[in-house]
């Protein structure tokens, strides 16, 4: 299943979120600055999220990040002001079904 941010609503997100949590790994792509209001939605229902400029490239909206690590350090605080510690790349790696 993929949504755009802009064009599901919180509500049918969640509802769908619910219904196949158990059985994949969720990721949420939100574009145009909306990714981190994305992302913190799928963090705090207890899932994983990313960042990426090949995603979004924006820190903001309307302001384009400058570097990847704006975009990481984004989410690890908001990880961390709402309670979560992100996961470390290799858990992560093991998670996704990745080899390095």
């Amino acid at each position: 299943m993929i949504y755009d941010a802009l064009e599901v609503s919180v509500a049918d997100k969640i509802s769908a979120f619910d219904t196949v949590r158990h059985h994949i790994v969720v990721e949420d792509i939100g574009h145009g600055g909306n990714a981190l209001r994305m992302s913190a939605l799928v963090m705090n229902m207890g899932d994983h999220v990313r960042a990426s400029f090949e995603d979004n490239p924006y820190y903001r909206p309307g302001q384009l990040a400058t570097r990847h690590a704006q975009l990481i350090g984004q989410l690890v605080r908001l990880a961390r002001e709402s309670g979560h510690e992100p996961t470390p790349p290799d858990e992560a790696r093991q998670i996704l079904g990745l080899t390095r």
